[in-house]
C-alpha cells in the first residue's frame, strides 16, 4: 500500500526536507515552502506514477499543451481572463502537481490555488522544458 507522507508535510511549516514513502520505500523527495512541496521533474515523475488520483494541472497555453504534454494532464491556460474561475471548479481536496513550460506561470498560478483554499499542491521545478531534459515520456494532441 502506497503512503504519501508529503500531505501531511504539505500541511506543516516552511523551508523541510520531505520524506516519501511509496510501497515501503522512503526516499527525500522535493522542498517544502509555505506550504507547496517543490520537486524537479524526476520527482513529479514518481509521484505522478505512484498516484495515479493526483491531477497534472498543466497551466500553459492550449497551443503549448497540443505541441506535448504529460499524459492525463488536465490543461487550464494561466493566461486566460477565467483563470481563476476555472480553478473554482476544481475539487479543493485533490492534490495537484502543477506545472507551466519553465515554472513562472506555474508559480502564478499555485499563488491564485492558495487564495481560494486549495492547499495540497506539489510544484514541478523547471516546467515542461525540465521535463523534457530529463528524457520523460510525453503525449502530443
Amino acid at each position: 500500500m502506497k503512503t504519501l507522507l508529503a500531505i501531511i508535510a504539505l500541511m506543516l511549516a516552511n523551508l523541510v526536507s520531505v520524506t516519501v514513502t511509496f510501497a515501503g520505500d522512503s526516499a527525500k523527495v522535493g522542498t517544502l515552502n509555505d506550504g507547496v512541496l517543490y520537486v524537479n521533474a524526476t520527482e513529479a515523475a514518481e509521484i505522478i506514477e505512484n498516484n495515479p488520483e493526483y491531477i497534472v494541472l498543466d497551466v500553459r497555453t492550449k497551443g503549448e499543451f497540443n505541441s506535448g504534454h504529460i499524459a492525463d494532464a488536465l490543461q487550464i491556460n494561466y493566461s486566460n481572463p477565467n483563470f481563476k474561475t476555472q480553478l473554482k471548479a476544481l475539487d479543493p481536496e485533490k492534490t495537484y502537481v502543477v506545472h507551466c513550460r519553465s515554472g513562472h506561470r506555474s508559480m502564478g498560478a499555485i499563488k491564485q490555488m492558495k487564495s481560494i483554499g486549495m492547499s495540497k499542491i506539489i510544484h514541478m521545478d523547471g516546467g515542461f522544458n525540465a521535463w523534457k531534459a530529463a528524457g520523460l515520456p510525453v503525449q502530443k494532441s
